[in-house]
C-alpha cells in the first residue's frame, strides 16, 4: 500500500525528472485568470497546486494536474492537438472569456477538445488514485470529476468562470454518476 506522502514524493521526482517547476502552495487557491486551486502548464513547465485546504480537497487537485503533466510527458493527441485555427483552445476560451469574440464553430470545436481532453485526465486520475490506494473516495471523485466537465457547458453558456456557479453546482454533485461518461454535450 502506498502513501500520500509517498505519491508526492514520486511527483516531485517525475516532474524534476522531466524539468517541470513544481509549486506546493500553502494557500487554499491560487490566482491565475481567476481563483483557482491548481494547474499544469506546458510552457513555462509548472505545475502548481494549493495545498492549504483539506486534504482530501487539494489531494485530488494535485493528482488531477499530475495527470495532465502525464499527458503531456506521454504525449497525448488529446492533449496535443488542441489547436483550432491555429490557436490553443485554452487560449481561445481565455480570450472568449476576457471579450474577444470567436465564430460560434470556433468556439463549440473550442470547447469539445478541452473537455475531451479533461475527460481523459479524469480517467488517468482516477486510476492513479486506485493504483496508489489513495485516501479519496472514488465515487465522490468521479462525481466531481463530471461536475467539472459539465462546468464547461455553464462556462460556454454564460461566458463566465464563475466560481460561485461550480460551488453552488457542488450541491448537485450527487445527480452525477459514479461512472465517468462520454458525452458532456447537456449538462443535467
Amino acid at each position: 500500500m502506498f502513501s500520500t506522502n509517498n505519491l508526492i514524493d514520486y511527483i516531485i521526482t517525475e516532474c524534476r525528472k522531466h524539468s517541470v517547476k513544481i509549486v506546493l502552495d500553502p494557500h487554499k487557491e491560487i490566482y491565475l485568470d481567476g481563483k483557482i486551486t491548481g494547474y499544469f502548464c506546458d510552457d513555462p513547465l509548472e505545475l502548481v497546486c494549493a495545498i492549504g485546504g483539506p486534504p482530501q480537497v487539494w489531494l485530488g487537485v494535485l493528482v488531477h494536474e499530475f495527470c495532465h503533466f502525464k499527458q503531456w510527458r506521454d504525449n497525448e493527441p488529446l492533449y496535443l492537438n488542441m489547436n483550432v485555427r491555429n490557436v490553443h483552445a485554452l487560449n481561445i476560451m481565455s480570450n472568449w472569456l476576457q471579450g474577444t469574440e470567436y465564430k460560434k464553430s470556433t468556439l463549440d470545436l473550442a470547447f469539445t477538445k478541452i473537455k475531451k481532453m479533461e475527460l481523459d485526465c479524469e480517467h488517468r486520475s482516477v486510476e492513479l488514485i486506485r493504483e496508489w490506494d489513495l485516501p479519496i473516495n472514488t465515487d465522490n471523485y468521479i462525481k466531481s470529476a463530471n461536475r467539472y466537465i459539465h462546468f464547461y457547458n455553464f462556462v460556454r453558456k454564460y461566458r463566465t468562470w464563475d466560481n460561485i456557479y461550480n460551488k453552488s453546482y457542488r450541491e448537485v454533485s450527487h445527480l452525477m454518476p459514479i461512472d465517468l461518461i462520454d458525452e458532456y454535450t447537456k449538462t443535467p
